[in-house]
Order: C-alpha cells, then structure tokens, then sequence
C-alpha cells in the first residue's frame, strides 16, 4: 500500500536498542489508523555503497530528531544529510523530517543547497517555533511544515538507580 505523508499522521516512536558495530536505527512506528512501519538500516552511514544498498527498495525516509539542518557545527554535516535526503529523493522515495529543529543555517552556499532541498522533501515536522522561522526565511511554503513537540518529551523517565549509574 502507498501511505499519502503530506497527510498528518500521528506517530508513536520507540527506539530500540541495538547491539553491534554498524550504526544502526530501529524505529516501531504506528500511526492513527494502526498501520506498522518497522525498521530502517543503515549500515555505515558515511559509506556511499551501503547507504545507497539500504534506500534500494525504501518508500519513505525519515530523518529524525536533533538540529540536523544547521551548519554552526560544521557545513559538512549539513552537506551529509542534505545529500541523504536528496538521494532518496533522486530515486523516487518519499522523505520527512521528523521533529527536526532547523538552523541557524548562516553560510550562503548552505542556506541555497538547504532550500532547494528541503523544498522538496514531502512532510517536515518541527520541534521548535525558531526553525519553523528559519524555513520561511528560506523560502518554504508554510503549508510543508508543522510545528509539533521533540520526540524526547514522550520518553519514560529514567528510574533513580539508572540516573546514577550514568
């Protein structure tokens, strides 16, 4: 089946936790209308031929969590997920941003590739008033993108005896 993502799903994310040396992202998400959808790999993430293997017969991208559209920290992280995104894009597949913050992004250069990018993508969720700014001084339509809560908030809290063993 082929789920519309400009619609607005409510999702219930659950991070599993995965043992081993490739990075990894173990994702059970339901959303209102009780459809599963389970499990993206990666693999190395920084290596072209594996994360080209994983999108092979992907449908839906989710780049989630964090402020991954920025370029303070660096430009080349920025360049990274842009050019995940736009990867996935290039071969038909569906991509969302999920409770992402976004910004500030300061460099000419990033502020063009992120817009023409990020224009592109099919659903944006944002987890802060400042990035929905950051995307209409961009030049994203307003109707792209929801402002909605950082996934965190839905965690349980750590019991007291796991708080201090960190």
């Amino acid at each position: 089946p082929v789920y519309d993502v400009n619609k607005s799903y409510v999702f219930s994310v659950k991070a599993k936790e995965m043992t081993d040396q490739e990075t990894k992202l173990g994702l059970s998400l339901t959303n209102e209308m009780g459809i599963d959808i389970l499990y993206t790999h990666l693999g190395n993430r920084f290596n072209y031929f594996e994360v080209r293997k994983a999108m092979k017969n992907a449908k839906l991208l989710i780049s989630g969590g964090g402020s991954l559209i920025q370029d303070t920290t660096s430009a080349k992280s920025l360049f990274y997920y842009l050019w995940v995104i736009h990867h996935a894009q290039k071969r038909g597949i569906k991509t969302m941003l999920f409770a992402n913050g976004i910004g500030p992004v300061n460099r000419k250069l990033s502020r063009k590739a992120a817009s023409y990018i990020l224009k592109k993508v099919d659903c944006i969720t944002l987890r802060d008033p400042d990035s929905c700014r950051e995307l209409e001084a961009m030049g994203i339509d307003k109707n792209k993108y929801t402002l909605t809560a950082d996934p965190a908030f839905a965690l349980n809290p750590a019991d007291d005896k796991a708080v201090y063993e960190i």
